[in-house]
């Protein structure tokens, strides 16, 4: 889906502001020392600046996950089965005892499907945790004895078997209460005697809505950022004041050290300023950004750089 921001427009008193500030002249041999209400101003003035851009803009919508990437995996479903399940092991779902959820009201969450081709149906869980968030438990089926070998908040959106046996699963994870960053875990799955091991092998992040590239290259390039610092954006704008949604640091994501490297999938002349869409690699670490669940783990992050930032001729 492509969305475009809505504009908001500055107050009357602001734009006649702007009309002021364009036309008098500083006295260059005076050191500029702006007045708390003086940098308000500006900072509005390129607030407006940056939303008459993102007007004109084409922006990429989160994609929401496939609600049956699940149920396309399970046989001759069994409500019964399930009932049985749910009530013999709903304490195992929730971390807590006091949930708002009878066993009957989450039948429709669970999916009973043999994850390691033993025959016996193991049980996924996908649905409420009873605040903002979902989560997805996995449990093991060992002669009716369920145990749990996998948790993780959100939702799988990629899940994978090879010969009846799961190979790979992809979790994607929104956020909550209009968080616009969304983190995407990738895990690897492997069995020994029949018990799963999950491992993380990518994590990717991105904001809900970012600027879409348009004139994609035919196959990805690899780059490597050249000057002391480089900042990765959701658009191809500059703004380095406060954004009302992303925080201080206007629209950017992360700030990015000189040889950090990434991949770039496409570019834009922006007025003869060449910008790049990258997914930065997880072994560059970025020294500042405003969005702390970037910060929880080493993350690969899409966004926007300069191109004569980096080393792309």
């Amino acid at each position: 889906m492509e969305i475009k921001i809505t504009i908001y427009f500055l107050t009357i008193v602001n734009l006649v502001s702007y009309g002021q500030i364009k036309t008098s002249q500083p006295d260059k041999n005076k050191a500029t020392v702006l007045t708390h209400e003086e940098k308000t101003r500006n900072d509005s003035v390129e607030l407006e600046k940056y939303f008459i851009y993102s007007k004109n803009a084409v922006y990429k919508n989160y994609q929401p996950y496939n609600i049956n990437i699940i149920s396309d995996n399970e046989k001759d479903r069994d409500t019964l089965a399930i009932s049985e399940f749910l009530e013999n092991n709903i304490s195992k779902i929730f971390s807590y005892n006091d949930y708002p959820f009878e066993w009957s009201d989450l039948i429709q969450y669970v999916h009973l499907i043999d994850i390691n081709n033993d025959r016996e149906k193991d049980a996924i869980y996908q649905g409420p945790t009873g605040g903002e968030p979902y989560i997805t438990v996995i449990f093991l089926n060992q002669n009716n004895n369920f145990s749990q070998v996998f948790r993780q908040y959100q939702y799988i959106f990629e899940i994978e078997f090879y010969n009846n046996i799961l190979t790979k699963l992809a979790l994607t994870n929104p956020g909550c209460c209009a968080d616009p960053q969304v983190v995407d875990y990738f895990y690897q799955v492997s069995f020994i005697d029949n018990n799963p091991k999950f491992e993380l092998t990518r994590t990717t992040g991105y904001l809900s809505s970012y600027e879409k590239p348009i004139n994609n290259y035919s196959q990805e390039k690899k780059v490597t950022i050249i000057n002391d610092i480089a900042k990765l954006r959701n658009d191809c704008y500059e703004l380095d004041t406060e954004h009302p949604y992303y925080g201080e640091r206007g629209n950017v994501l992360a700030t990015y050290q000189k040889g950090s490297t990434g991949r770039a999938f496409a570019e834009k002349d922006d007025n003869g300023v060449i910008w790049l869409i990258v997914l930065m690699d997880k072994k560059s670490e970025f020294s500042s950004s405003d969005f702390p669940t970037f910060k929880e783990q080493p993350i690969e992050l899409y966004g926007w750089i300069k191109k004569d930032e980096t080393d792309l001729k």
